[in-house]
């Protein structure tokens, strides 16, 4: 039965934003250096990253983008930054079935050749989604492996793996991960994973692998978890969560994960025909804890810090980016 939903919950996802092949004709520039949280976004439809400024508004264009042939962008999932400012990008082409995680420079933009790139069978690397890195550098990947298994677990790389590694894996029945999609760490290097298929937020300690039981698990009724993507922390401890099915952003206090109950309702319900929510990939919050959620629709919509309760109100900004849109990062 979770294999079925696993399956379910990824074909859902692949309808939303997931297939890609065809590479940016757009011109393509190389940039000065850019700022602390210059916002990156995935574009899966056209093999690119479009990078922001920092606290972009509605009529802000993409100041540069990383795209070409040379950089093997391949349907960009997530991203995510390690502490050198390198860019980390998940790949999943649903039309070869590969995936992928490539690497870029700090800075780096236009079609720039990836300064690694881990690939192969032996990384097992099926349905790329969430990527994040701890302070040491191990990159976490929540992957769903290829038909016909869509066995769904999380991959651990070392720091500066490159092409066919063999990855540590959690991976299992006592782990509760089904079609995971969205990581995040938090300072304590503890591993957060947004279950597609479950509609369950995990949390596995520090240094964890095989088939091991989250410490603890936010799901059941009160939550109103369903499809769980996206998914980040602000400096509190606090998870912001985007869910593709009930088109909302969920809020959660740092206080249920201290208390390891995990049936409590979400702090702040961000939804509603005013906030122009549909089918959100990812969330994630800014240095002053405002809101940055790709929607389905491929629009980045933002919204203020701060938001408490049931909350239906239009976004402060609505950004159209090129393509469509799926993860986004900010630069350390």
């Amino acid at each position: 039965m979770l294999r079925r939903v696993a399956a379910l919950s990824i074909g859902l996802l692949a309808g939303v934003a997931l297939a890609s092949c065809s590479s940016s004709t757009a011109p393509i520039s190389v940039g000065p250096n850019f700022t602390t949280l210059s916002l990156y976004v995935t574009n899966s439809t056209q093999n690119a990253i479009s990078i922001y400024p920092p606290n972009p508004n509605s009529s802000t264009a993409p100041i540069n983008q990383i795209a070409g042939q040379n950089t093997q962008l391949n349907g960009p999932q997530y991203d995510a930054f390690d502490t050198s400012k390198r860019l980390y990008v998940s790949n999943y082409n649903a039309g070869t079935t590969v995936g992928s995680i490539t690497v870029y420079a700090s800075q780096a933009t236009g079609n720039v050749i990836p300064v690694s790139q881990i690939i192969g069978g032996a990384t097992t690397i099926g349905s790329a989604r969430g990527i994040a890195l701890d302070p040491s550098g191990n990159i976490f990947l929540a992957n769903v492996s290829n038909p016909p298994l869509f066995t769904s677990s999380i991959l651990i790389f070392p720091p500066g793996s490159a092409g066919n590694t063999p990855p540590g894996v959690i991976s299992g029945n006592l782990t509760g991960l089904n079609a995971p999609v969205g990581l995040a760490i938090d300072a304590a290097s503890n591993v957060y994973v947004a279950n597609a298929g479950a509609g369950t937020i995990g949390v596995f300690a520090k240094g964890v692998s095989g088939n091991v039981a989250p410490m603890i698990t936010i799901g059941g009724p009160m939550t109103t978890l369903q499809t769980p993507t996206g998914l980040s922390l602000d400096p509190s401890g606090n998870v912001y969560v985007s869910d593709v099915a009930t088109s909302r952003i969920l809020i959660f206090a740092a206080s249920v994960i201290k208390s390891k109950n995990g049936n409590v309702p979400p702090m702040t319900s961000i939804g509603g025909s005013q906030t122009g929510l549909s089918s959100p990939t990812d969330v994630k919050v800014d240095s002053s804890n405002r809101i940055y959620v790709c929607n389905g629709n491929g629009k980045i919509l933002v919204f203020p810090a701060g938001l408490t309760g049931n909350v239906n109100v239009p976004p402060s900004v609505t950004i159209t980016p090129p393509g469509n849109v799926i993860g986004l990062a900010f630069s350390p």
